[in-house]
């Protein structure tokens, strides 16, 4: 069975095949086997349940949340108080994480938000159009690129990369660390 993704964190991994299944590689304490190949015993019973259709996976090393073919999301990990919006988020085509937050970008181009706002990260209820976020992992800070290819922003500032206005024409958007770079349609780069 090939192997359509693999995301891979400090406390689970998970694997999506190709026909888009989930399944967990926990292993049991008993026999070290994977649940689904043991017996069922007196001791201890398994029930093995056909996973939902899951189309996209993201991880930050301490939640992973599954998109659902429906838009829907499940989750695995995270502080219920950081995280428990989540349950909540429909029609989900995408979700990215920052550090302590987490945004969904909706089908409709839209972006819904949980976590820590403490710098206006999550301060996204009125964007639209968006076709793509990039979030800092070890800042507090989202970028959104629109369809006509404006770049909006918002975030701590304390480098400059909140700075787009004047982005126009952006394609594409990618960031390291802290620094933020936007392909043009030209194929010049903003940064």
């Amino acid at each position: 069975m090939k192997n359509k993704k693999i995301i891979n964190s400090t406390a689970f991994a998970l694997m999506v095949v190709m026909l888009f299944s989930v399944f967990s590689l926990a292993c049991s304490n008993r026999e070290n086997k994977p649940v689904a190949q043991q017996e069922e015993s007196s001791e201890t019973a398994t029930t093995v349940v056909e996973a939902p259709k899951i189309v996209d996976l993201s991880t930050n090393g301490y939640i992973t949340i599954a998109i659902k073919s429906d838009g829907t999301i499940s989750w695995v990990g995270g502080d219920e108080t950081v995280y428990g919006l989540l349950g909540s988020w429909t029609d989900i085509s995408k979700v990215i994480f920052g550090a302590d937050f987490c945004m969904g970008l909706k089908n409709d181009g839209t972006v819904v938000a949980a976590g820590d706002n403490a710098y206006g990260q999550c301060n996204v209820g009125g964007w639209s159009n968006i076709t793509q976020l990039v979030a800092g992992t070890r800042s507090n800070f989202v970028v959104g690129l629109k369809a006509d290819g404006v770049v909006v922003a918002c975030g701590n500032n304390y480098d400059g990369q909140c700075k787009v206005d004047g982005w126009r024409g952006v394609v594409s958007l990618d960031f390291g660390g802290d620094h933020l770079v936007g392909l043009k349609k030209d194929g010049t780069v903003v940064a």
